[in-house]
């Protein structure tokens, strides 16, 4: 019994793990791409800001 909630700990730790990774990759790439927009392209940039911080927040969150 005690070992099934060991391995069940584990596994959850590590989906957590990936998800956490997974939002880490996600904010570091909207920032990549807002950094790579041309100040001439401001809409987008603007749009690329959105998703960077939208990023941010799935990060904070999880």
């Amino acid at each position: 019994m005690a070992e099934d909630l060991e391995g069940q700990r584990a596994r959850h730790h590590a989906e957590w793990q990936q998800r956490l990774e997974r939002a880490h990759d996600d904010a570091e790439r909207a920032a990549h791409q807002y950094q790579a927009v041309e100040p001439e392209h401001r809409l987008v940039a603007r749009t690329l800001e959105q998703q960077w911080e939208a990023a941010l927040r799935g990060c904070r969150q999880k």
